[in-house]
C-alpha cells in the first residue's frame, strides 16, 4: 500500500529512521503514482510532494500534474492542488500560460469558497500577463455580494499593481470607492492596500485622504488605526496641510486607546510629523513609563529600540531633565539578556550621559564588561566607555585620575579592537593635563608590574605606559626611578614576542630613565640593558635605535642632553605663519603628474617614464653634439661588457644604406627650438595649520 501525507509526517518525525533513506523511498513511489490515471492517487501524489518541498526537494517537474488536480471538481482535490501551486509555481514558470484560464473561471464562479481559494493562489504566483488578463474580472468581484470576496479581491489588486502598473490609472478610483463600504473588512484591506501603495507613490493616493480621515475619526478596529496612523505619516510628506488636521485625532487616540500598539504607532508618529509640538510631547511622557513598567516583554523592546531611540532622543533636544528621570529604566535595560535591548540602551546612554553621572554610569559599564557576555556586546560597552571619556575633550570628566584608573582597568580586559583608541587617550590625557603627570607616572609604573598578563596583544597600550614612565620620569623619587629601571630592564621582555614599536619604546624609556638618574649603578644598569636590545632582540629598528641611545650614553656628557628633559609646551595657533619657507622652494612644482601614466583599456596602467613634448625643447650646438658623441665613447671603451667594432673597412649593404638614410631623415625633420628661461620662483605661500588645543581642556 502507498503512504499517505498522514504516514510521511510520522515518518519524518520518528527519530530511529534513516531519514535520508525514506524521503528518497518516498520520492520515488511519488513520482510513480503522479503518472496513476486515478486523479485521487495523483492528488494524494502531489500532497506527499508539498512535504518533501519543505525539506528542499524541487517540485516544479510536478507543474502540469499539479494542474490537473488543481482543475478538479471536488473541492478536497483542488484545494489540495492550489496549496501546491502557489508553492510552486513562479511568475516565470511557463505552465502559468495554462493556468490562466483556470483562474478566469474561477473567479466568476458561482462557489464563492472556490473563487476565494483561487485568489488566495492567484496572490503568490501572478506575475504580469496574468495581471493584464485578469484585470477586469477582479474589478468585477468589487461588486460581489459576499463581503469576503470583495475584502480578498481589495487585497489582491496591491499584487496586480505591482505586476501591472497601467492598472492603477484604469481602476483605482473603482478601489477608493470601496473606503465606504459598509462591511469593516472590506474597509480594512482596502486601507491595506492603499498604504502599501503609498509607500511606492504617497503623491498618486492623496485624493483618498478625506476619506481616510473620515475613517481615522470613526473606526474603533486598532488594526486599521495602526495602518491608517502609517498611511498619514506618508501622505503628510507631500502634504504638510494636514498635519493641521491629525493633531486633534492623534492626541485623541494617543489619550483614549488602551491598546499599547496603538500608542506606539501615535508616538512614532508624532515623533515623525510633529518633533516640536511641545504638548504632544509631554502626553508621551505621561504614556512611556505605561510601558516602561509593563511586565510584557514585547513593549519592553519595543520601548528601549524604538521609543528609547526616537522619542527620548527629541526629549532630550527639548529638556535635558528628561534624561535623568528616565535613567534608572535605561539601566535596567542595559542588564537585559536580549542583545537589541543592550545596543538600544548604550545608544541612549550616549546622548543621556552628563558629567554628574558619568562616574556612575561607567561604573555599570565596567560590570557589565566583567561579566561573561557576548563578545561583541563587550566591545559596545568598552567603546561606549572610551567615547564618554573623550567626549569633546574630555568635557565631562571632572576627576582626571579616576579617569587614568578606568583606562588602565579598560587596559586589563581582553579586547584588542580598541587598542589604538585606549593608548591614543592615554597619552593624550597625560600631555593634555599637566596635574595628573606624576599621578599617572605612579599609576603606570604600578601598571607595568602586572604587564605579564597583557601579553602581546597589547603591544600599543604598552607601548603608551613606556612612554608615560620615560617621559614624566622626573616625577619619580630616586627609589621609585631605580624600581622603574628594574622593571623595564628585565628579561621577560626578551621572553615576549612583543611588536617592534614595543621594543622602540623600551629603549627610548631606558635612555630618559638615565638622564634624571643620579646614582652610578642607575648608569651601569641602562647601558646593559641597551646593549642587551641591540644583540637579543630581532627587530631591526630596535637594535639600530638601541645601538643609537648606547652610542649617546657612552660618548655624550650627561649635562649636555638635558635638552631631552624640556617639557611639552602648547603650539601657539599662529606658530606655523611664522615660518617661511626657502626661496628656492617651488611649492606650485608638480612632482607627479597624471600624464605620466594612462589606462590600458583592460584596466592596467601603462607608465611613461618621459613626456615626448620635453625633448623638443633641447638645442645643442655641433660643438655640443661633438663633445656628447665623444664622451658617449669614452664611457663605451671603459665599459669591460662592450663589444668593441673590429678594425678594418666593411662594404655596406642594401640594409645598412637604408638605415643610414632613415637617420638622415630623423636628423633633418628634428625639431630645434629655443632653450627655456629659467623662470624666478614664485612668492612664497604662507602655512596654516589648524588651531591647537591647550593642554588642559576648558
Amino acid at each position: 500500500m502507498s503512504k499517505s501525507a498522514t504516514d510521511v509526517i510520522k515518518g519524518l518525525r520518528k527519530g530511529k529512521i534513516d531519514r535520508t533513506a525514506f524521503l528518497t523511498t518516498v520520492y520515488s513511489e511519488i513520482r510513480e503514482e503522479v503518472k496513476s490515471p486515478d486523479l485521487a492517487t495523483k492528488t494524494n501524489a502531489i500532497r506527499k510532494l508539498f512535504i518533501l518541498a519543505l525539506e528542499g526537494y524541487d517540485m516544479e517537474w510536478a507543474s502540469f500534474h499539479i494542474l490537473e488536480v488543481m482543475s478538479s471538481q471536488k473541492f478536497s482535490q483542488k484545494h489540495s492542488g492550489l496549496l501546491a501551486a502557489s508553492q510552486c509555481f513562479k511568475p516565470n514558470s511557463d505552465i502559468l500560460f495554462l493556468a490562466t484560464n483556470f483562474f478566469r473561471r474561477e473567479l466568476v464562479a458561482n462557489n464563492t469558497i472556490d473563487t476565494c481559494i483561487a485568489i488566495n493562489t492567484l496572490a503568490c504566483i501572478v506575475n504580469a500577463d496574468m495581471s493584464k488578463e485578469l484585470l477586469n474580472d477582479c474589478v468585477t468581484l468589487l461588486n460581489a455580494s459576499k463581503p469576503i470576496l470583495r475584502k480578498k479581491v481589495c487585497v489582491l489588486f496591491y499584487k496586480l499593481f505591482l505586476q501591472y502598473p497601467d492598472g492603477l490609472v484604469i481602476c483605482f478610483e473603482r478601489l477608493a470607492e470601496k473606503l465606504r463600504d459598509e462591511s469593516p473588512g472590506v474597509v480594512m484591506g482596502t486601507v491595506n492596500t492603499i498604504y502599501e501603495l503609498s509607500r511606492l507613490n504617497p503623491a498618486f493616493v492623496l485624493f483618498t485622504a478625506q476619506a481616510l480621515y473620515e475613517i481615522l475619526n470613526t473606526t474603533t478596529n486598532n488594526f486599521v488605526l495602526i495602518k491608517l496612523i502609517k498611511l498619514f505619516v506618508e501622505l503628510a510628506k507631500v502634504e504638510p496641510r494636514l498635519l493641521k488636521k491629525l493633531s486633534g485625532p492623534f492626541i485623541r487616540i494617543l489619550t483614549s486607546n488602551p491598546a499599547k500598539s496603538v500608542e506606539f504607532e501615535v508616538i512614532r508618529a508624532i515623533c515623525a510629523v510633529f518633533p516640536e509640538s511641545e504638548d504632544m510631547l509631554r502626553i508621551i511622557l505621561q504614556k512611556l513609563p505605561g510601558f516602561l513598567d509593563s511586565h510584557d516583554p514585547n513593549c519592553k523592546f519595543y520601548i528601549v529600540k524604538y521609543l528609547g531611540l526616537v522619542v527620548l532622543h527629541k526629549l532630550i533636544q527639548i529638556n535635558r531633565d528628561y534624561a535623568e528621570e528616565y535613567r534608572i529604566f535605561i539601566m535596567e535595560a542595559l542588564q537585559s539578556k536580549d542583545v537589541t535591548i543592550r545596543l538600544r540602551a548604550l545608544e541612549l546612554i550616549k546622548i543621556t550621559t552628563t558629567n554628574k553621572s558619568l562616574i556612575e554610569t561607567i561604573k555599570n559599564l565596567l560590570i557589565e564588561v566583567e561579566k561573561p557576555i557576548n563578545a561583541g556586546i563587550k566591545e559596545e560597552l568598552i567603546s561606549t566607555c572610551l567615547y564618554l571619556l573623550s567626549l569633546n575633550q574630555y568635557e565631562l570628566v571632572e576627576d582626571f585620575k579616576w579617569m587614568f584608573e578606568v583606562l588602565l582597568q579598560i587596559v586589563n580586559f581582553k579586547t584588542s579592537i580598541h587598542e589604538a583608541q585606549l593608548s591614543s587617550i592615554m597619552l593624550d590625557v597625560v600631555l593634555r593635563v599637566e596635574e595628573l603627570r606624576e599621578e599617572a607616572c605612579e599609576l603606570s609604573l604600578n601598571a607595568l608590574e602586572i604587564f605579564d598578563t597583557l601579553k602581546s596583544e597589547k603591544c600599543e597600550a604598552l607601548t603608551a605606559l613606556l612612554f608615560i614612565i620615560g617621559e614624566f620620569s622626573n616625577y619619580f623619587s630616586e627609589g621609585n626611578l631605580i624600581k622603574a629601571l628594574s622593571l623595564v630592564t628585565k628579561p621577560r621582555w626578551e621572553l615576549l614576542n612583543f611588536h617592534e614599536s614595543v621594543y622602540n619604546a623600551l629603549s627610548s624609556c631606558v635612555f630618559k630613565i638615565f638622564i634624571r638618574a643620579k646614582e652610578d649603578g642607575v648608569f651601569k644598569a641602562c647601558v646593559k640593558k641597551l646593549e642587551e636590545n641591540s644583540v637579543q632582540i630581532e627587530h631591526m629598528e630596535s637594535q639600530e635605535r638601541s645601538l643609537l641611545y648606547l652610542n649617546i650614553l657612552t660618548t655624550s656628557d650627561k649635562e649636555k642632553l638635558n635638552f631631552v628633559l624640556k617639557p611639552f609646551l602648547p603650539i601657539h595657533p599662529s606658530a606655523q605663519s611664522l615660518i617661511f619657507p626657502p626661496d628656492a622652494l617651488q611649492q606650485n612644482f608638480i612632482v607627479n603628474d597624471d600624464e605620466l601614466f594612462t589606462t590600458k583599456s583592460d584596466g592596467t596602467l601603462e607608465y611613461h617614464y618621459y613626456r615626448e613634448e620635453d625633448f623638443g625643447d633641447i638645442q645643442m650646438t655641433d660643438q655640443e653634439k661633438k663633445a656628447a658623441k665623444l664622451k658617449i665613447k669614452e664611457k663605451q671603451m671603459q665599459d669591460p661588457y662592450y663589444i668593441k667594432p673590429k678594425k678594418g673597412k666593411k662594404k655596406k649593404g642594401k640594409k645598412s644604406k637604408k638605415l643610414e638614410g632613415k637617420v638622415e631623415e630623423i636628423k633633418e625633420t628634428a625639431e630645434v627650438v629655443k632653450e627655456e628661461e629659467i623662470k624666478k620662483p614664485e612668492a612664497p605661500k604662507k602655512y596654516s595649520v589648524n588651531r591647537a588645543e591647550p593642554l588642559i581642556p576648558s
